[in-house]
């Protein structure tokens, strides 16, 4: 039979050695856990192992009927959808606001723009290393400046 897919074969990179010994240091905190609670077990007889099983089993089931009849019981109409309560100092017929910080943040803004047009025009090489780095900035640049002239 041809095998068109042939199978990987795993090799001890540093990852796979690192979750290894973690994998162990888990294996070893969970086995000493374990022969505690077995330790701590063994002193108790099984009589009051039972007990404390019919005890656990009956407050568990007290618990799941109390919620059980508490939903039930409970008129529930659906969720209820309330409106967000517009601040004191929002307009509601201009959204952007004549506020200085929103001025001087667009001013920042074709600041900036200005900046990145001068190293454009004189072919740096720092302009090529920021679009690349960032490459929807000049778009968002962009967006910012027409959402804002709209606005005005």
């Amino acid at each position: 039979m041809i095998r068109i897919f042939k199978k990987r074969k795993i090799t001890n990179t540093v990852v796979l050695t690192v979750w290894q010994k973690l994998a162990d240091i888990i294996n070893r905190k969970a086995r000493k856990l374990a022969d505690y609670l077995n330790n701590k077990a063994a002193t108790v007889s099984r009589r009051t192992i039972k007990i404390f099983l019919i005890v656990f089993c009956i407050a568990s089931a007290i618990g799941s009927a109390y919620i059980i009849i508490h939903a039930l019981q409970k008129k529930h109409t659906g969720y209820v959808v309330t409106p967000i309560a517009v601040p004191n100092h929002v307009e509601q017929n201009n959204p952007v606001l004549e506020d200085t910080a929103i001025v001087q943040a667009v001013m920042r803004i074709e600041h900036f723009k200005h900046w990145l047009d001068s190293l454009h025009q004189r072919g740096s090489a720092f302009y090529d290393s920021i679009v690349q780095a960032r490459p929807g900035l000049l778009d968002s640049i962009q967006f910012i400046e027409q959402y804002y002239s709209s606005k005005k």
